[in-house]
């Protein structure tokens, strides 16, 4: 899901409650827009109403990129990340071949790549 995609949506609301947003968009120099995004935000967050985990599927084509992962982890709003490093057959020898290929979990030292995936932004 793209998460900056945005769509006009209709409501209606107090007119207090938009005067307040209102000045506090001229206050904070922002858009009305941005306060209700947020506001919902953190009202989904004090409900507790939050992703639980991000799966990602750790492969040949995208090992050396773990810590983008991280970061879009974050910006997606995930608070835990999880990183699968092997897929099997389905009962499939074919498939688990094929699979066993693109595998890296022996290529990782799990014990140090721990510390060292880190989010782009903070390295």
């Amino acid at each position: 899901m793209d998460q900056s995609k945005k769509t006009m949506r209709h409501f209606y609301c107090r007119d207090v409650l938009w005067e307040t947003f209102e000045q506090m968009a001229n206050d904070f120099d922002c858009s009305i827009d941005y306060l209700i995004n947020e506001a919902m935000r953190y009202y989904a967050r004090s409900k507790n109403l939050r992703r639980t985990k991000m799966w990602t599927l750790v492969q040949e084509e995208n090992y050396r990129r773990m810590g983008e992962h991280v970061a879009l982890a974050q910006d997606l709003g995930f608070r835990h990340l999880v990183f699968s490093l092997n897929l099997h057959g389905w009962g499939d020898p074919a498939l688990e071949a094929r699979n066993r290929k693109v595998t890296v979990d022996a290529r990782l030292d799990l014990a140090s790549n721990t510390l060292t995936i880190l989010n782009p932004r903070e390295r």
